[in-house]
């Protein structure tokens, strides 16, 4: 992503090379009306529009680009360079298919690659966000298909992921016993017996969800489950000072 913010000069001149939103853009590879295939559309965003886009300062862009700048010099986050991150945060974690699903969410344009501007509307939705707008983004991740609903295999399939990124005593031990080369029943019971565990929550999870017990969830159910949960509301506070 060619292009970078300038602390001189003035502010209104310094803009960013990125993809455009999916809504905002032709789509790659269309057909326009002469029959000729349209090229992808670039733009360039000001700070300003970026600033607006998101709820972050000027200040706070400039730092957000500096940062990715470092960590992907091209300019775009791959879901190999977001693997790498999450390793670092869960380095006893199995982070591989939790980091595929959000790839996947943040990743508007179907393309392999998160741009700057789709890493920061991320960013300023779970940190500075409302309840409304967080609870949106949690239902895309549940949502593996992107069908509008969340089926219980979703439901469990994020569920085990989840458990699988934050790692567990069990799955430590199970990893010592294997390079010790003493491959033991004990752990792959304490497997069997978590993934029992986390099915029974999560058939319990879904049913209290699934308000009309149609076999899926959709976005309203979701809604009228959690918009009133202030537990979880308090929850995304965490984020607040991302």
């Amino acid at each position: 992503m060619p292009g970078s913010f300038s602390d001189s000069g003035s502010c209104d001149q310094a803009s960013i090379l990125d993809f455009t939103d999916v809504d905002l853009c032709k789509a790659n590879g269309a057909k326009t009306g002469n029959g000729q295939e349209e090229k992808q559309v670039r733009l360039r965003l000001s700070l300003d529009e970026i600033c607006h886009r998101t709820s972050f300062t000027r200040k706070e862009v400039r730092q957000f680009y500096r940062t990715l700048k470092q960590e992907c010099p091209l300019g775009v986050v791959t879901e190999e360079t977001l693997r790498d991150a999450y390793h670092r945060l869960f380095p006893n974690g199995n982070v591989g298919l939790y980091v595929k699903h959000v790839f996947r969410t943040l990743d508007t344009q179907g393309n392999g690659k998160i741009t700057f501007t789709q890493l920061l509307v991320f960013l300023s939705t779970i940190s500075k966000g409302t309840h409304l707008d967080r609870l949106k983004w949690i239902f895309r991740l549940y949502d593996l298909d992107g069908d509008g609903a969340i089926q219980h295999s979703e439901l469990l399939t994020l569920c085990c992921a989840t458990h699988d990124l934050a790692g567990t005593p069990e799955k430590r031990i199970f990893h010592e016993i294997k390079k010790s080369g003493k491959d033991e029943m004990f752990s792959e019971s304490e497997k069997e017996r978590k993934s029992r565990q986390i099915k029974l929550w999560v058939d319990k999870v879904f049913r209290r969800w699934d308000l009309n017990q149609d076999g899926q969830v959709t976005l309203d159910e979701f809604l009228a489950i959690h918009l009133n949960d202030d537990l979880l509301e308090t929850s995304f506070h965490s984020f607040d000072d991302l």
